[in-house]
């Protein structure tokens, strides 16, 4: 449902906070016109540093829809800056796999002045449809190797690694590093054509479905197409929310086709009466319309973000072909820097891809942090599995680096006499570098795997796809071994990183 409000002191506070720091003293309505031409109708997400909106724009000769992504006052200087150094250079392969702006511009609000780039609509990262095909195996009999028409192929993944590896040397060769490489930011491109379809055809995924009360359609549908305030819901035909059971065919039509055709209605007659340039434009009711004026830090209603979908679905694909026809685009350039600045700019907190040199707060080797998150991201992607098992987001930074003791061998000493951290002592011994064993660790809940022990030799030939010979699997832990060096110094260069045996044939 229609997320609370809730003030202190007159201002708006919550999760959605940023969302309203934007237009002026206006919050970002569905409806609102940015940037005199890109017309929002739809929340895709939200991040630390930005939310994602869905426009179309009204300037194009056709219909066009674009992604707006508008940031914080806090991080649109800096992203100005980058956006400012990310010319396109079509002749490189990787600029089809980058998120990179077709336009940008500044929208000046209470808390200052806020960036909106102009960008492609994507669909949903590939961490998702990793987690999709390791239940697609599991529920043949197990986790391993790709099984007879598992679309999920060793060369479904060294496809998915080469164009993230394109996409990060089209940074590299500009001397930018992304800094935060995982896999929830590389997404599918959209397998259809967007422009084929009107606003209403796009909305319909979130409007109120067949047989489901409104109050039990989920966040996503339960908004209204994210555009219904609480008190718009209450003058909805017919009010009873939990009126969920059709009606005779002589009686009156159930609640979730009025709700939906109510959603039907407001769109279309949005587009009808909001002509370019209106930036108040916003789909309010005609008792919001003539209610007292709300002061400027009041909102009228929050948007709950809803994903495109991609248009591919593994569980339906037979033919393993067929899966192969993907596009994936490195997104969120927020901790993304100039190789000089590496080490003025503050990491990602969170420790699940991070590199040695990261987790122990020393100085950032410009662009060597990126080839090692890229390295554990490259293992995930082929294994299904993590090689860090248990990182997580939450974990201390010294058991992560215990971890990697067990995969890549003990620290070396030039590192251990840098790090510092007091922590690392508690999971990794300062003398020899080698993994401590730890009364926080609970073997239990791994069995006989043993996953906590070995190193990647060991777990690769435990874990090796079915689809994957003796050969390819030595060369691509191969790989993965110059990719996670100790010694930030000693990490191959994304250019070196493309002439590797692995992507031979690719």
């Amino acid at each position: 449902m229609v997320e609370a409000k809730t003030y202190l002191n007159g201002r708006f506070k919550g999760e959605h906070a940023d969302d309203y720091a934007v237009g002026g003293f206006h919050p970002v309505h569905l409806g609102n016109i940015l940037g005199g031409r890109y017309q929002v109708f739809r929340k895709l997400g939200k991040g630390s540093q930005c939310t994602v909106w869905l426009a179309r724009d009204k300037s194009a000769p056709t219909r066009l829809f674009r992604a707006l992504k508008v940031y914080n006052a806090k991080s649109s200087e800096d992203m100005q800056k980058l956006v400012d150094s990310l010319e396109r250079m079509p002749s490189h392969p990787g600029e089809k796999h980058v998120e990179l702006p077709f336009d940008s511009f500044i929208i000046q609000g209470p808390r200052g002045k806020h960036l909106c780039t102009v960008v492609e609509p994507l669909g949903y990262p590939i961490v998702e449809l990793e987690d999709e095909a390791y239940d697609k195996r599991a529920e043949n009999g197990g986790g391993q190797g790709a099984v007879p028409g598992d679309p999920w192929s060793v060369v479904f993944a060294k496809r998915a690694c080469r164009q993230a590896l394109l996409a990060l040397d089209y940074l590299h060769k500009r001397r930018i590093a992304h800094r935060d490489i995982a896999g929830r930011n590389f997404c599918f491109a959209l397998q259809y054509d967007l422009s084929t379809f009107d606003e209403n055809e796009i909305m319909k995924s979130v409007w109120p479905e067949e047989k489901k009360p409104l109050e039990e359609a989920g966040s996503d549908q339960a908004e209204l197409s994210a555009a219904t305030t609480e008190a718009e819901i209450d003058q909805l035909p017919g009010s009873d929310l939990d009126s969920s059971s059709d009606s005779d065919d002589d009686g009156p039509p159930p609640q979730w086709k009025l709700d939906r055709d109510e959603c039907e209605r407001r769109i279309a007659d949005q587009w009808d009466a909001c002509g370019p340039g209106d930036v108040t434009a916003a789909p309010l009711s005609d008792a919001e319309k003539t209610a007292a004026p709300l002061g400027p830090d009041e909102i009228r209603y929050t948007v709950a973000p809803t994903r495109l979908d991609t248009g591919f679905n593994l569980g339906n694909v037979t033919d393993p072909e067929r899966a192969q026809n993907f596009r994936l685009v490195l997104t969120d350039l927020g901790f993304a820097c100039p190789f000089a600045e590496c080490g003025k700019r503050p990491m990602p907190t969170v420790v699940d891809y991070m590199a040695p040199e990261s987790l122990l707060g020393l100085p950032d080797v410009p662009g060597a942090s990126d080839i090692f998150s890229l390295g554990l991201w490259f293992w995930e992607v082929v294994m299904l599995r993590g090689l860090v098992v248990d990182a997580g987001f939450q974990q201390p930074r010294g058991r992560v680096l215990q971890y990697l003791t067990r995969r890549l061998g003990p620290a070396p000493a030039s590192l251990r006499a840098r790090w510092g951290r007091p922590d690392a002592d508690r999971f990794v011994d300062a003398d020899s570098g080698r993994p401590l064993d730890t009364p926080e660790e609970d073997e239990e809940e791994y069995g006989d795997d043993d996953f906590p022990r070995g190193d990647s030799w060991y777990h690769a030939q435990k874990r090796k796809p079915l689809d994957m010979s003796d050969e390819e699997m030595g060369a691509f832990v191969h790989l993965i071994q110059r990719m996670l060096q100790w010694e930030p110094e000693r990490r191959p260069s994304t250019e070196e990183l493309l002439h590797d045996k692995w992507f031979s044939g690719i």
